[in-house]
């Protein structure tokens, strides 16, 4: 395609990381989901041993809470982002968060990401510094 639409270009890396095509908002809205994604991946989440997100923000991240429903609504989307990733979707992220401000998803999808680094460290018993090591490792960078 040509014009103001791209092809979709998107690669993944070994343990699941996905390279989106870039623009202004995906670059700065699919680091920390993927990040994510990459935590399910070294918590070993998969359909024959899932991992329950029930309360998984309040448990693993209890110095901030969600209040308000456009908030919950934010907060859901960027976990959805992550676990959508893990299973191999590739996120419309204009089509999941076009009505916010790139700013405001990526301060919950780094939130996400945060909570989702604990679980793989509380779920595998390593410290969250190994965990995220595992997941620079799987997706290349150093």
């Amino acid at each position: 395609m040509t014009g103001s639409r791209t092809a979709n270009r998107s690669r993944t890396c070994s343990g699941g990381c996905v390279r989106s095509p870039t623009s202004a908002f995906r670059s700065r809205a699919t680091f920390s989901p993927e990040i994510a994604a990459g935590a399910l991946d070294v918590a070993g989440a998969t359909r024959a041993t899932p991992l329950s997100l029930s309360d998984v923000a309040e448990r693993h991240l209890p110095e901030w809470t969600v209040s308000g429903n456009t908030a919950r609504q934010k907060h859901r989307a960027a976990f959805q982002a992550a676990i959508a990733l893990h299973g191999g979707i590739i996120v419309d992220y204009e089509e999941t968060a076009g009505w916010w401000q790139v700013q405001d998803y990526a301060f919950h999808a780094f939130d996400a990401a945060v909570v989702l680094i604990r679980v793989a460290a509380d779920h595998t018993g390593r410290s969250v510094r190994s965990v995220c090591e595992e997941i620079a490792a799987r997706c290349g960078e150093p």
